[in-house]
């Protein structure tokens, strides 16, 4: 039975990063799992420029290729996060985002089955006062918005989304946005973590609990690396040499 719910990767890249590469090797695994996944690969302008010669391979593996403007001004981060917190506004029907930094490691046809409007994995599969980074988490969002309660159950991940077409959700992400936009050019706190964080809360807390194999975080815990069906590899720093835990830390795999 084929997938429903549409695959969704944000990449602003260009010949000298190994943003594009990390999104082919994660759509490699996906299509050898999901091989009738509708992927969309959402980019902006002047990466579609970029998408020629030996990087045009990438179009093979993908359903689109769609390029959007993103506002003038904007530096290639800033472009890459207007992409991921406005992806539900330019793809329509229900949708998983994932972030490139990933490989897939097995069906993810179950995600037809999500009832929730939205839902993201736990930071670190863990709540939110039991975070290891707690004290730096809540640092980041008092920096980005200033202080605020943190009697929130829980701290999500970003890196993978599920999100049905609703009005609801439109808003919900135009929120994101806006807040996203705040904390980077009124407080310099440019990740999307955060905001997100503030646009639930603003929200009435509306994203709900992922199944933790849908965003296995390796950096943070073992607990759902076997039997994970999206391993999501640069999701926390570590304290060892990268080619002591896995071939994917190492960009010279991608460099190759």
């Amino acid at each position: 039975m084929t997938m429903k719910t549409k695959i969704v990767y944000c990449i602003v890249s260009n010949d000298k990063d190994i943003y594009l590469e990390q999104a082919w090797a994660s759509i490699y695994t996906l299509r050898k799992h999901n091989p009738d996944a509708e992927v969309i690969l959402l980019v902006d302008k002047d990466t579609e420029l970029t998408l020629i010669g030996k990087r045009s391979g990438i179009k093979e593996l993908v359903a689109e290729v769609k390029a959007v403007e993103t506002p003038v001004g904007y530096n290639a981060m800033q472009r890459s996060r207007y992409l991921k917190t406005n992806f539900r506004q330019f793809i329509a029907g229900d949708l998983l985002f994932i972030d490139a930094d990933t490989v897939i490691g097995g069906s993810l046809a179950g995600i037809d089955n999500i009832d929730y409007e939205i839902a993201c994995v736990p930071d670190e599969h863990r709540s939110f006062s039991q975070l290891i980074t707690h004290d730096y988490v809540c640092h980041r969002i008092c920096t980005a918005f200033g202080k605020m309660d943190f009697d929130d159950d829980y701290y999500f991940n970003s890196g993978v989304i599920y999100v049905k077409d609703t009005p609801r959700m439109h808003a919900f992400f135009a929120d994101w946005y806006e807040a996203w936009k705040y904390s980077a050019f009124e407080r310099n706190t440019p990740i999307d973590q955060p905001a997100l964080f503030v646009a639930n809360k603003k929200n009435g807390y509306l994203i709900k609990e992922l199944p933790g194999f849908y965003n296995c975080l390796i950096a943070c815990s073992l607990k759902y690396l076997y039997g994970g069906l999206i391993l999501h590899f640069f999701s926390a720093p570590v304290n060892m040499t990268s080619s002591e835990i896995s071939v994917f830390y190492d960009h010279s795999f991608f460099m190759k």
